[in-house]
C-alpha cells in the first residue's frame, strides 16, 4: 500500500514539474533581435531566435514592404526590419491571428530559409512575399495550419502599378490585379504545400524547363533542360547528385545554387535510343535520402535501325491516312449542309 501511495505521489510531482521544465526550455531560446511589423504599428511583432526561427505574432495585417536599392540606402520603412538578418533565418513562423503578409516581406536572394509555417487566420499574402532567386541548401516547404480547401480561399494579392516617393520611403499609389487563390507560395507551385498539420518529408522532383513533350523524345540530338524541386528537411547538409543511365546522352551544363547544389542541368542527346536522368538527395554519410528519375528518348534519325525506320514509315502513312479521312468527312458534311441547307 505504501509503495502504491509513493508511486502516485511521484507521478503527481512529475506532472507538476513538466510544465515549468518545458517553459524553462522555451525561455532558454535566445533572442537575436525583435521589433514591430504591423500595418498599424504594434499590432504585429517579430522575433528572431538564435536557432534561426523568425516568428511573427499578434493580430491583423503586416505592413507593406517594397525593397529597392534606394530604399535600402535611405533606411526606408518599406524595407522589412529583419532584412539584415536574412542570412540567419532558417524557419519563418507566422502565428495564429495574423491576417495579411506584406509584399517583399520575406523576399531575399539567395533564399536561405527552407520552411514557412502559416496560420488558418491568414486571409491574404502578396505574390512577392516569398519570391527569391536560387534557394540555398534546401528548397521551400510551406506548412499551412488549415485544410487544402481552406487554403483555396486565401488570396494571393499582386499589383500592376506601384508608385513610391523619390526617396522610396512611402507608397503613393497601388493598382491591384485580379486576385488568385490556391497557389503555392513558391513560384506559384502547389507541390511545396502541406496542410492540416502534415509534416513535410524530404523529396526531390525533376521538372522540365521546356515543354513536357520532350519527355517522350528529344529530336535531332537536342537538349533536355531540367531543374529540380526538392526539400531536405533536417538534412541541411544534403547534396544533390545528378547522373544518367544509358549511352544516348551526356550532361553538358550545370547551374549551381549559392551553396553549390546543382539545381539545373542540360542533358544533350548524343545517339539514338533511350536514356534516364536521375537526381538524388544524398546525406553527408552517403545515404540516398530520396530520388527521382525521368526516362527520355533521344531521337536521332540517322542512327535509327531498319526496324525503327520501317515502323516510323508506316506510322506516318497511318497518320496521313487519318488526316485524309478527317478532311473527307469534313468536306462531305459541308456539302451535305449546303445541299440540304
Amino acid at each position: 500500500m505504501k509503495r502504491k501511495v509513493l508511486s502516485v505521489f511521484l507521478c503527481f510531482v512529475m506532472i507538476l514539474t513538466a510544465v515549468p521544465m518545458a517553459a524553462f526550455a522555451q525561455e532558454t531560446k535566445g533572442i537575436v533581435d525583435s521589433g514591430i511589423c504591423g500595418a498599424q504599428g504594434e499590432n504585429l511583432t517579430w522575433t528572431l531566435y538564435d536557432d534561426g526561427e523568425l516568428v511573427i505574432s499578434g493580430k491583423g495585417e503586416m505592413a507593406f514592404y517594397h525593397v529597392t536599392e534606394k530604399g535600402l540606402a535611405n533606411s526606408s520603412p518599406l524595407v522589412p526590419p529583419w532584412y539584415e538578418h536574412f542570412n540567419d533565418i532558417r524557419v519563418i513562423t507566422v502565428e495564429e491571428g495574423v491576417t495579411g503578409i506584406g509584399d517583399d516581406a520575406f523576399r531575399h536572394s539567395p533564399r536561405q530559409y527552407h520552411r514557412v509555417n502559416l496560420p488558418k487566420s491568414l486571409e491574404y499574402y502578396y505574390d512577392g512575399a516569398f519570391t527569391a532567386g536560387n534557394a540555398d541548401k534546401t528548397a521551400l516547404a510551406c506548412c499551412y495550419a488549415g485544410t487544402q480547401a481552406e487554403w483555396r480561399k486565401v488570396e494571393q494579392r499582386s499589383w500592376s502599378r506601384l508608385r513610391v516617393n523619390e526617396e522610396h520611403t512611402e507608397v503613393i499609389e497601388i493598382k491591384y490585379r485580379n486576385p488568385s487563390y490556391g497557389w503555392g507560395i513558391s513560384d506559384n507551385a502547389s507541390d511545396d504545400m502541406y496542410y492540416n498539420g502534415e509534416e513535410p518529408k524530404p523529396y526531390c522532383s525533376i521538372k522540365f524547363k521546356t515543354s513536357s513533350e520532350y519527355k517522350d523524345r528529344i529530336e535531332n540530338g537536342g537538349t533536355a533542360e531540367l531543374y529540380i524541386r526538392y526539400y531536405a528537411g533536417e538534412h541541411t547538409d544534403a547534396k544533390l547528385v545528378w547522373r544518367t543511365e544509358g549511352d544516348a546522352c551526356e550532361i553538358n551544363f550545370v547551374k549551381n545554387s549559392p551553396s553549390g547544389n546543382p539545381i539545373e542541368v542540360d542533358v544533350a542527346s548524343v545517339t539514338h535510343g533511350e536514356y534516364s536522368v536521375i537526381a538524388e538527395l544524398v546525406s553527408s554519410d552517403g545515404t540516398v535520402i530520396c530520388s527521382d528519375r525521368e526516362d527520355i528518348f533521344s531521337y536521332v534519325p540517322e542512327d535509327m535501325t531498319f526496324k525503327e525506320k520501317t515502323e516510323e514509315f508506316f506510322q506516318e502513312i497511318i497518320g496521313w491516312g487519318a488526316w485524309y479521312i478527317y478532311m473527307f468527312n469534313l468536306l462531305a458534311m459541308l456539302l451535305g449542309m449546303s445541299f440540304f441547307g
